[in-house]
């Protein structure tokens, strides 16, 4: 039988392995390729001898590798801004030839720069013409420019553009924003109602009112050329009323007693409030002028007021003059002077009794509830009997 021949490979042509010779300082060969870990150190140009080697021998060739300089970077932005005293300002710096880096020297008071991105920004706070050089840097080195930044002061003073009339309810947390024209720096009010204030920085009006009525409140607003003010009507209603018994009453009797007498209630609010007045549930046999007073639970009289137009039997209210600020979680007494043959459901306190904000608490932890003093004269009511109530209530706002 005839013997075959060894099929021979045929040299490469470049490459499987490869050999250096000449490659320019900075790089390396690896299989397959010429590489650099970094970048190339010296520009000019380089003739790398290539060869790859197999079983059958080696192939080899000439690279012809020219190293360029990246030349330095150009400003290519405009080279003139302008800018307002107060109001924020932004300028880009742009380059070609891919600029690493960015600085700025004789920059306004008030701005400063990003290196890294070269946006300069801030808020101008002084009029006038600055020659800013801006610089651009890469590893071709640097590129500068000169710009022009003018600030001026705004023309005109701010003009007050929010309504001029709000509202708000007692008790009920309130805002409002002062807007106005020509880049305002800070904000004012003054002549606020009581619980409110105002954020001079964002010109925003909080809190909680703590008293009903109308206010004429001075907004102002201020820019470098000036202060523009403007009035706002203010109008704070009162909350909705809310009572301990909400006008309903339960197993009352007649109690047959002619003796003057003073006749309370202890309570305390769930938050802060008003109490606008006071009411009591008469019967035909309580005659005669009758007066509401409110205290404090160590005997100081806060207010009184009279009854007038009074029916003959069912609630008798009364407003006071002035309401009466009271505190959230605080004991109060409210009483009434009675002629005798009043209203009264023995054992109604031997429990608490809670309607809404208001709560009336138990004889028991309250040092008895239900109080009483007789006599003709306006007294404290510090007396208790049965844990009796004597449908005396409160209009709390």
């Amino acid at each position: 039988m005839a013997r075959r021949s060894p099929t021979r490979s045929p040299r490469p042509t470049i490459p499987r392995a490869s050999t250096r010779r000449d490659c320019p300082p900075g790089f390396r060969p690896t299989r397959r390729r010429v590489s650099s870990p970094g970048h190339p150190r010296h520009r000019g140009t380089s003739s790398v001898a290539l060869s790859a080697i197999n079983a059958t021998g080696t192939g080899a060739a000439t690279l012809t590798l020219t190293i360029n300089v990246l030349a330095a970077p150009a400003i290519t932005r405009a080279w003139k801004a302008r800018g307002t005293v107060g109001t924020p300002f932004s300028y880009t710096i742009t380059a070609n030839n891919y600029p690493a880096t960015f600085n700025v020297s004789g920059l306004p008071a008030g701005l400063s720069v990003n290196t890294a991105t070269g946006v300069i920004s801030g808020t101008p706070t002084a009029e006038g013409t600055s020659s800013v050089s801006l610089h651009a840097t890469n590893a071709g080195g640097t590129g500068s420019a000169t710009l022009i930044l003018k600030v001026k002061i705004a023309a005109s003073p701010p003009a007050i553009t929010s309504a001029l009339t709000a509202s708000g309810t007692v008790g009920t947390p309130f805002s409002y924003a002062i807007t106005a024209t020509d880049n305002p720096t800070s904000f004012n009010a003054s002549g606020l109602p009581a619980g409110l204030s105002v954020n001079t920085a964002t010109g925003v009006i909080t809190g909680t009112p703590t008293a009903a009525g109308t206010s004429s409140t001075t907004l102002s607003a201020t820019n470098a050329a000036g202060t523009g003010s403007a009035t706002l009507a203010l109008t704070i209603n009162a909350a909705g009323i809310s009572t301990l018994f909400s006008g309903t009453v339960s197993s009352i009797v007649v109690k047959n007693d002619p003796n003057p007498v003073e006749l309370g209630v202890k309570f305390y609010p769930s938050r802060n409030g008003q109490i606008a007045g006071i009411m009591f549930y008469k019967n035909p046999q309580d005659t005669g002028t009758h007066t509401p007073h409110m205290w404090s639970s160590s005997g100081t009289l806060l207010a009184s007021a009279t009854f007038t137009g009074e029916t003959a039997s069912r609630w008798q209210a009364v407003n006071f003059a002035n309401p009466v600020a009271i505190t959230a979680n605080t004991t109060y007494i409210a009483s009434y002077h009675s002629n005798g043959d009043y209203t009264e459901t023995d054992n109604y306190f031997a429990t608490a009794h809670t309607d809404g904000p208001l709560t009336a608490p138990a004889s028991a932890s309250s040092g008895g509830n239900g109080v009483y003093i007789y006599g003709s004269g306006v007294s404290f009511p510090s007396n208790t009997w049965v844990t009796a109530n004597y449908w005396v209530d409160v209009m709390f706002q």
